[in-house]
């Protein structure tokens, strides 16, 4: 497979452009934030300017360019492959305030139940609008009964057409007794952001920690699979813990990260050991979290130069938070995840 080298400016991240793959393809599988909707050449917000190199069209558009843009050299990314070594000059999203809130008509392309208590929702965006969004953020999923949730993105933003969501039976819950119950492929779900602004910090080089509770570990499969895309170098350490033993429902998708990456760990805690045991009191979550912050206090004692991702109300990590803080965790190398149902 021959392969061209492409340089974003500004910024001048590089990236490699596969035979027959487009620019806008390349860079979203480097973790890039371009801007772009339909992927297909009609929107014409993949615009950007060729600086250097030579590209060959790899699929059709329907984009009219202005005389202007057509004097500065514009072309659309998703359209064009590399055809020797390029640089490309295009607008990228720096932050969650420069992505637009969204509203997108998808069909549920899966519905995988991969235990007795969790789905993992498929949902797939028409080819003309893709979901942008950043790694850790959530959406408003609207049934069409009416009942709406707000759930973490668990995909990467690098194939946004395609996004999946975790779903826990909790009893009572009206949201996840409907998908569990009445929710077939081929249905309708409207989505609605992203929102939130839980999202990995790439221009960190500092060591990383993530501490995910239950279906909580949704955002973090998706800030993982984005800092896979990036190639960050840092080590990362993910901490998972769930209610009670076997519940780790991607446990076998996680170790193969951790036979594939060298800075990898993976550790897995449980709140209670006896498996029959559900539905804990709130008192058992919070020693639990405590627990989960006392080991990793006792795997990385000094916590100084770390950046730590947590999830779950305050009402339930407010002690673990706090015993990090007096490690030397800085406040400001914090973030907690403490999406609201609604």
């Amino acid at each position: 497979m021959t392969t061209k080298r492409a340089r974003l400016l500004p910024g001048n991240k590089e990236f490699d452009v596969h035979e027959h793959e487009s620019v806008l393809d390349a860079a979203l599988r480097a973790g890039l934030t371009l801007g772009y909707s339909c992927s297909n050449g009609s929107c014409g917000e993949c615009r950007a300017i060729l600086v250097e190199g030579e590209l060959k069209r790899c699929s059709h558009y329907d984009y009219v360019f202005s005389e202007a843009e057509k004097n500065q050299g514009y072309v659309l990314l998703c359209s064009f492959t590399a055809q020797t070594n390029i640089v490309v000059e295009a607008a990228t999203a720096q932050g969650v305030e420069d992505l637009p809130i969204q509203q997108i008509r998808t069909t549920v392309s899966k519905i995988d139940r991969v235990d007795e208590r969790t789905i993992i929702l498929h949902l797939k965006t028409p080819r003309s609008q893709s979901l942008r969004f950043f790694a850790g953020q959530h959406v408003t999923l609207n049934l069409s009964n009416g009942i709406m949730r707000n759930k973490s993105v668990a995909s990467c933003p690098c194939n946004a057409r395609f996004l999946q969501f975790h779903i826990h039976n909790a009893p009572g819950d009206e949201f996840a007794d409907y998908v569990f119950n009445k929710l077939r492929a081929f249905d309708a779900i409207t989505i609605e952001g992203p929102w939130g602004v839980f999202t990995l910090d790439d221009n960190s080089t500092r060591p990383i920690i993530l501490l995910a509770y239950e279906t909580g570990f949704a955002p973090f499969q998706s800030i993982l699979e984005h800092a896979i895309a990036l190639k960050l170098s840092q080590p990362i350490h993910l901490y998972w813990l769930v209610d009670n033993p076997g519940r780790h429902y991607l446990d076998n998708y996680i170790r193969s990260w951790v036979d594939a990456l060298d800075n990898f760990q993976y550790t897995t805690l449980v709140a209670h050991e006896k498996l029959e045991d559900e539905g804990l009191t709130q008192e058992r979550r919070i020693a639990a979290l405590t627990e989960a912050g006392h080991q990793i206090i006792k795997d990385h004692p000094n916590l100084s130069g770390h950046d730590i991702y947590m999830c779950g109300p305050d009402s339930l990590t407010h002690a673990a938070v706090q015993l990090l803080l007096d490690r030397g965790l800085q406040e400001g190398h914090l973030l907690i995840d403490a999406v609201k149902r609604l």
